[in-house]
């Protein structure tokens, strides 16, 4: 179950890096293009004072240097145009499969809450006997928790690099002792701890 869920995450991941590629890429793309078309607009302008300037019979150069300068006007813009319908649309995909991940993720959870009952009363009853809550929140190679007794809560935090296992379950098993150790006593039963 834990391998589908790194799959998961790592197909979300791969998804969301490749639409904001695709985004920057569309961005780097409507800056050309807004900075040819200032160029064009500005050479358009140039060229039409300029034609309206001269009377010469070269005149029919600048008009179609004018023309060719303003069909290239248009053509950018139309580009402009359909990279700005593109790039909505796939922020609408990227929409639509951030909603797809959202409703598998929870299905995911629901199915694995469904599936292993037995499982979820066997732990719940587990810690409810052992009075240690686990924190699973934490470094790998950490065991994190609380043990319940009458005196409170007590902490526990070790690492498994540097503590053996052995030390670990006699040091838990001590911290759960004590209240017990209370209760024998309290019935007259003897305890004794050897360490």
């Amino acid at each position: 179950m834990e391998q589908s869920h790194v799959t998961f995450e790592t197909v979300l991941s791969g998804i969301s890096d490749i639409f904001s590629k695709i985004n920057k890429s569309a961005l780097l793309v409507k800056e050309k293009n807004d900075e040819r078309l200032q160029l064009l607009q500005t050479d358009a302008k140039a060229l039409q004072n300029l034609s309206e300037s001269l009377s010469e019979p070269d005149d029919q150069n600048i008009f179609s240097e004018l023309q060719r300068v303003e069909d290239e006007l248009s053509a950018l813009g139309s580009t402009y145009q359909q990279l700005t319908c593109t790039g909505a649309g796939l922020r609408q995909e990227v929409d639509r499969a951030k909603h797809t991940v959202q409703v598998l993720g929870e299905q995911r959870n629901q199915q694995s809450l469904a599936a292993h009952p037995k499982a979820r009363y066997s732990v719940n009853v587990f810690r409810d006997m052992s009075k240690i809550n686990w924190h699973e929140e934490h470094e790998p190679h950490q065991l994190k928790g609380f043990v319940r007794s009458k005196g409170g809560l007590r902490t526990f935090c070790f690492d498994r690099k540097k503590q053996s296992t052995f030390f670990i379950a006699n040091s838990l098993w001590d911290m759960g002792e004590d209240d017990s150790g209370e209760e024998n006593a309290s019935k007259g039963h003897s305890q004794g701890a050897s360490y």
